[in-house]
């Protein structure tokens, strides 16, 4: 085989390549991963706010009733989710519109559903994403833009003028390994931030301020994870007189660093 045939080959090879990594990951695959990345979060976030001490972390995942935790994680999978699809949409999008170009085929509506969920990624990136979540996302998606001009775009040209099926079929494989390895990023960047999944409280009883995150509230006992030491401690809900949220001044999304923070709480430094 010659050079020149070679070169002409190689898209094809990719493509088959994309295909067969795709053609393995069937839905109980993707709902499994999704659930043990739902677990290992929850896991490592209690990790964090115990200050990795075990037996601190079981007494904690046991007072939140299993439930929190869970819940926590899955909420904190929403946004790097939302990006990574808005990330591997993006590259779906910009391959079927060069097969389109090379074949002169007709507008398909998977387009459009690509275009929107490009789109929709954005207030997502701007709205709810944690700052530090946005910025990776806006890093990711610049590398993504220059690997599909400089790289994927001539690849997905050539292939297109070959054979048309094949490159329609590898424009929306081709978008699996950016949205697995974005999603797998940004995941990685909010478990960094170690943002709290409860809010700061002040409880006062008769004699004693208590700051920390209330676990759990039942009769007769309530349970504090302190925020100084991260230890458990409990105190008879029937003292408790008076829980006051702490003041949170800290920049967490990208709306804060343009609307400001609203100052709301008390001060618990």
């Amino acid at each position: 085989m010659s050079e020149d045939e070679a070169q002409r080959q190689r898209p094809v090879e990719h493509a088959a390549w994309i295909t067969r990594f795709a053609e393995r990951l069937s839905v109980a695959d993707i709902v499994g991963l999704l659930l043990a990345t739902a677990f290992a979060i929850a896991v490592i976030r209690i990790l964090q706010f115990t200050f990795g001490d075990a037996r601190t972390a079981v007494v904690v995942y046991g007072e939140l009733n299993y439930v929190l935790p869970a819940v926590g994680a899955l909420l904190a999978m929403v946004p790097p989710l939302i990006l990574g699809i808005g990330i591997g949409a993006t590259t779906y999008y910009w391959d079927a519109v060069t097969i389109r170009r090379v074949t002169g085929a007709n507008w398909k509506p998977s387009e459009s559903i690509a275009l929107t969920m490009a789109t929709f990624s954005v207030p997502v990136l701007l709205a709810v994403a944690p700052w530090t979540v946005a910025v990776a996302a806006a890093l990711a998606w610049t590398v993504t833009i220059i690997l599909q001009k400089q790289k994927y775009e001539p690849r997905v040209r050539k292939l297109a003028a070959r054979d048309a099926a094949m490159a329609a079929d590898y424009a929306w494989r081709a978008s699996v390994l950016p949205f697995v390895a974005t999603t797998v990023t940004l995941l990685a960047v909010q478990l960094a931030a170690n943002s709290a999944w409860l809010p700061l409280e002040r409880i006062s009883t008769g004699e004693e301020h208590f700051t920390g995150y209330v676990l759990d509230t039942g009769n007769p006992w309530t349970s504090i994870l302190l925020d100084d030491s991260r230890e458990v401690q409990y105190v008879q809900t029937s003292e408790i007189e008076k829980r006051d949220l702490c003041e949170d001044s800290q920049i967490h999304r990208v709306a804060d660093l343009i609307r400001g923070t609203p100052s709301v709480g008390i001060d618990c430094s």
